[in-house]
Order: structure tokens, then sequence, then C-alpha cells
């Protein structure tokens, strides 16, 4: 049922609180509680998804902002780093990054100068963390055109070069909903 007095009401804002505090690292904080385990349990259960071989990629999204993919992503990547794989976070959520602020990482070169700036080196781009086997890499300053550069030649490259040097690769996928970049 349509419910017409909902009709002329703005929407909260959107919290930029993760944007500027990052996301909470239960994984690293807490290793041992109930949420972490749920975490390695996440892990294992995607590892299991797929018994002929392992995942090299994963990308994490969700329908809108704000549903917490971003705090998923981080903490199950420092899940399959714990376990020993060389393991790396890109955000690639070029509209609203999280990585940055997450990991303390002032000023960040990131994903957005490597896909623009041919003569950029990607290792410029990757922080190592305190976490053993945890690499990320932010998503730089935010470009005016995030969905261009993610459809790019130059990503497609990035994604096959990351998957055959690392382990793992997880990307922080922007919401699928809201924009056309996911």
């Amino acid at each position: 049922m349509l419910n017409i007095f909902n009709l002329g009401k703005k929407k909260a804002p959107l919290s930029t609180d993760s944007m500027e505090n990052g996301v909470h690292m239960i994984t690293a904080a807490s290793p041992s509680s109930v949420i972490s385990e749920q975490f390695k349990t996440l892990r294992t259960n995607i590892q299991f998804s797929n018994a002929d071989s392992n995942y090299r990629t994963l990308m994490l999204t969700s329908s809108i902002a704000s549903e917490g993919k971003s705090t998923i992503a981080a903490n199950l990547a420092v899940t399959f780093a714990n376990q020993g794989l060389h393991t790396l976070l890109v955000d690639a959520d070029m509209r609203r990054p999280t990585i940055n602020a997450t990991f303390s990482i002032s000023n960040p070169k990131g994903l957005t100068n490597f896909l623009t700036d041919r003569e950029f080196d990607v290792n410029e781009a990757i922080y190592a963390t305190s976490i053993d086997n945890l690499f990320v890499m932010p998503s730089g300053p935010v470009p005016p055109n995030p969905a261009e550069l993610l459809s790019s030649h130059r990503m497609d490259s990035l994604i096959k070069a990351l998957s055959e040097q690392l382990d793992l690769v997880i990307y922080d996928a922007p919401p699928i909903l809201s924009v056309t970049d996911a």
C-alpha cells in the first residue's frame, strides 16, 4: 500500500562516519571474540564453496550505501591474512572510500592514481599494514568518472596482474543500486 504521507519527506543524509574514521576492525582488535569467529566461519564457507580450486579474487558489494560492505570486506581480509594468505584489500568504492581512514593512511595514492596515470607504479599504491600478510590499496583521490575508470582496460589488466601475484585480492566495490560503478 502506498503511504502518501511519506512522499514529500526527505531521506536522512548518508553517514560519513566510516569515510572519516574508518570501519571497526573487530578481527584485529579482538581476534577471539564471537564476532571474529563469525568472520572466520564466513572465510571457511567461502573457501569450501569452490572445492576444485582457490578463489584468487573476491568482490564485495551491497545494494545501497552504509550497509556494512566495507566493514565486512576489511574484517574478512584480516581473517584470510591471519590464515597465512598474502591478501590485498582494494578500495574500489571511489565515491565513498574507507580504507585510508581504517588503516590511517594520510594523503594516500591509490587506485585512481594508477588508473589515470600510465607512468604510475602500482607498488606506490599498495601499503603494508600492521597485520602480517595484509596489504591495502586505497582508492586515492575521488575522480569525476569512477564508473569509466573501473570499466577500463587498465583496470582489467590490474585485476589480472594482482590475482597472479597475490594469494587473494578482495575488492570493496560500490553499492549496485545507487551507482553504475559496481
